[in-house]
C-alpha cells in the first residue's frame, strides 16, 4: 500500500477501496463457514489468515464542518 500511496499518488478513497477488497476476499477465505481454512489446511498444510485489520488499514480522516453560516442576504 505504501507504493501505492507514495509513488503512485492514489487518492486516499482509492487505498480504502482496495483495502476494503482484500479485507472481504480474506474474511471469505478465512471463514469457518466456507471450509476453505480446512480445506487449505488439508492441501497445503496451512489456513490463510486475514491480513487487514482496522489498526493496520488507512482511515477516514475528513473533518466536517459543523457551523453553518447565514448566506448573505438571509433574514436573521
Amino acid at each position: 500500500m505504501a507504493y501505492l500511496v507514495g509513488e503512485l499518488k492514489l487518492a486516499g478513497s482509492t487505498i480504502r477501496g482496495y483495502q476494503t477488497t482484500l479485507w472481504l476476499l480474506c474474511d471469505y477465505v478465512t471463514s469457518p463457514h466456507y471450509q476453505w481454512p480446512a480445506e487449505c489446511e488439508a492441501r497445503f498444510g496451512t489456513h490463510p489468515v486475514q491480513i487487514c485489520h482496522e489498526w493496520k488499514c488507512a482511515t477516514r480522516r475528513c473533518c466536517f464542518r459543523m457551523e453553518v453560516e447565514d448566506p448573505i442576504g438571509s433574514p436573521s
